[in-house]
């Protein structure tokens, strides 16, 4: 995956989330009531200019503790060759993600990604979604709606990889715009948290 800004070397999407290149982990996917669902004719609330940066989450978003990991930052229309082809098949206008580390033995999560998707059209985004929420029913995942705010819902998936860490995703669709919160552990899965941090991320779509 090509990275226009802030190259990182260590992204828990890169290692996580199936939806971008047949990687380990799992995405979810958060619906806001009779908003989300209107996909056939609803005109794109986001574009390639929309402010991502201010959407995913920042270092002074997630506990102490733990330290930026890296970022990627890209739109489609500023790629070429088949890095641009590979998003443009998947519909994608802008992909921005975050992520954060820690290196201590708490009972935290070791890893928290976070990921804003801005797709052509809402048909496009739901799509991904179904795509994803198949790819871990296949692959037994556990996939449950989750209430995040009052009239908020999410998916939520949690997996076991194949080395053993424990990754809980949670997606929000609104529109074209798709976000995702990944935490990851080797002893537990940590679903509340993954939901608090993905509140933040709503609660800066405007």
């Amino acid at each position: 995956m090509s990275i226009l800004e802030d190259n990182t070397e260590d992204t828990p999407a890169d290692r996580t989330t199936p939806s971008a290149a047949n990687t380990e982990t799992g995405t979810n996917t958060a619906t806001r009531t009779n908003t989300a669902t209107r996909t056939d004719d609803e005109e794109p609330a986001f574009g390639p200019g929309t402010d991502t940066d201010s959407i995913v989450l920042r270092l002074s978003d997630v506990p102490d503790g733990y330290e930026y990991s890296g970022e990627t930052n890209v739109q489609t229309s500023k790629l070429r060759g088949d890095t641009r082809e590979r998003y443009a098949s998947r519909d994608i206008v802008r992909q921005h993600a975050r992520s954060f580390r820690r290196a201590d033995d708490s009972t935290s999560p070791r890893l928290i990604y976070s990921e804003a998707t801005v797709y052509q059209q809402a048909s496009h985004a739901a799509s991904q979604l179904r795509d994803i929420r198949d790819t871990f029913e296949s692959n037994s995942g556990e996939i449950e709606t989750v209430e995040l705010a009052s009239g908020v819902t999410g998916i939520q998936v949690t997996h076991t990889n194949d080395r053993g860490t424990k990754n809980t995703l949670i997606y929000y669709h609104t529109s074209n715009l798709v976000l995702l919160v990944i935490t990851s552990g080797q002893d537990q899965f940590y679903p509340e948290r993954t939901q608090k941090l993905l509140v933040k991320m709503i609660s800066d779509t405007g």
